[in-house]
């Protein structure tokens, strides 16, 4: 058994769209994961265990789920949905949720935890959508896990979506061309699957997010 594969990484949303591309991204790089899921008889968790995941079923508003799900987990990848989702969540709902991931994976021992966050979080005052994922921040640090902070700026496969609709007949973005588009450690780390996970990577051009900051903190 490789030293990846004894390491369980436990998986929160790995039946949306940022949770389904780690989880994947972590089973192709070797790793052992844990899927967490409120719907385990679904087809993405299907897929999933199909994939080799461990599926379990949980909620990120219950506690005594995400207890159960980190016991024996060396990392955690940890991502909640906001108030820009498909299905919008409150700005309360959504800090209250991603501060009990922190807390029940320090609880629970585990050693390493990534959050899935956005890019400028420290400077989001005024704008809601982004200072819910600030407050997650702060409380993971406050609390001194060992801790990754992503921060994407925007995702590519956005623009295949028609609910952005493409007018003009050109893809235009806010981002100057000298943006960084993605980035990883020197150091091998299972956070560094998370740099080259994607929801759909063949929206991709050249990496999987359109711009990202990366904090890790040991």
């Amino acid at each position: 058994m490789s030293e990846r594969t004894s390491m369980t990484i436990l998986v929160t949303g790995a039946t949306g769209n940022q949770g389904g591309a780690a989880a994947r991204r972590l089973l192709a790089d070797g790793w052992s994961v844990r899927a967490l899921t409120r719907d385990p008889a679904g087809r993405a968790a299907h897929a999933l265990a199909a994939a080799g995941a461990e599926i379990v079923a949980g909620d990120l508003d219950d506690r005594a789920s995400l207890d159960a799900a980190v016991k024996g987990a060396y990392g955690v990848f940890s991502v909640q949905q906001g108030a820009l989702g498909i299905q919008p969540v409150g700005f309360e709902e959504e800090v209250r949720r991603g501060r009990n991931v922190a807390d029940a994976a320090l609880a629970g021992g585990v050693e390493h935890l990534v959050y899935a966050s956005v890019a400028g979080a420290e400077r989001s005052a005024g704008v809601r959508a982004f200072e819910s994922k600030w407050e997650i921040e702060k409380h993971i640090l406050a609390i001194g896990i060992p801790a990754t902070i992503l921060r994407p700026a925007s995702f590519m496969e956005n623009f295949s979506d028609p609910a952005f609709g493409v007018q003009t007949g050109q893809l235009a973005t806010a981002f100057a061309s000298n943006v960084v588009e993605h980035s990883t450690s020197g150091t091998p780390h299972w956070t560094d699957s998370m740099a080259h996970c994607s929801p759909r990577p063949e929206c991709c051009r050249t990496g999987p997010w359109s711009s990202f900051e990366a904090r890790r903190r040991t």
